[in-house]
């Protein structure tokens, strides 16, 4: 699979040149951390899980999750920024997130429509807050700069997780889905990494724009380790003995 650098590299070509102080600041803290989700044996792992159908199939089900609860964070996030432009792209990549919660019961209902009926995917779709473009969010008292920064750096990783993961589903969800519905599927996880790569993309846009490039490049390498720890308590290779959890 590569080097995290090597895949944002290959899927938003244009952040080595056009943002050299996020770039850097990446590349020096994947030579510290080295995180797993950017290494082979973490492909090798997910494709060894999924030979189980059950659990591939409650992935797409908890990953529904996620994105809804990551939707309300963003959402609740939004309204602690207190710079207007930064305000309302994390409110739009709420709404994202919203949608990508319908997206992946979607997928589940394409990839195995015999798991469940029309009335649970229904139900299902009740995971999505069902943010709107048009939605507004309230506005409170904003948190410091470097608060804010700290949290944008956080979801550039975990954007960057996801889009990895995602690239992992796609060739196994492609070959398992019916071949009735596989367009419809290639569709809509096509657009969910498109939109991935689009966060990636606007995190680093503010990243770049942070005057405190000591911050950036330390923040980065302390929350890319942080992130390495959950990923590898969540895929089950320390600490924990539950399912394990791409997402």
């Amino acid at each position: 699979m590569g080097n995290v650098p090597d895949v944002i590299g290959e899927h938003v070509p244009h952040l080595q040149k056009t943002h050299p102080k996020y770039w850097a600041a990446l590349s020096e803290a994947c030579g510290v951390v080295d995180p797993p989700f950017g290494l082979a044996w973490y492909g090798d792992l997910f494709r060894t899980y999924a030979l189980d159908l059950s659990w591939l199939a409650s992935l797409l089900v908890l990953n529904a999750q996620k994105e809804a609860d990551g939707a309300r964070q963003l959402w609740a996030f939004a309204g602690r920024i207190g710079d207007e432009h930064c305000r309302e792209r994390v409110r739009l990549h709420a709404v994202d997130e919203s949608h990508h919660a319908d997206f992946y019961i979607s997928i589940l209902g394409l990839v195995f429509p015999q798991s469940c009926t029309p009335t649970q995917l229904q139900e299902y779709r009740l995971i999505s807050p069902g943010y709107k473009t048009a939605d507004q969010i309230a506005v409170g008292a904003p948190s410091h700069e470097k608060a804010v920064m700290d949290e944008i750096i956080q979801m550039n990783i975990g954007e960057i997780r996801t889009l990895i993961n995602q690239l992992l589903m796609k060739p196994v969800l492609s070959v398992l889905c019916p071949e009735d519905n596989r367009g419809r599927y290639l569709k809509l996880t096509g657009s969910l990494c498109a939109d991935e790569a689009s966060h990636i993309a606007y995190t680093a846009d503010i990243i770049e724009s942070f005057d405190d490039a000591d911050f950036v490049t330390s923040m980065l390498t302390r929350r890319l380790k942080d992130f390495s720890e959950i990923t590898l308590k969540e895929v089950g290779v320390i600490g924990i003995d539950t399912v394990p959890i791409f997402d």
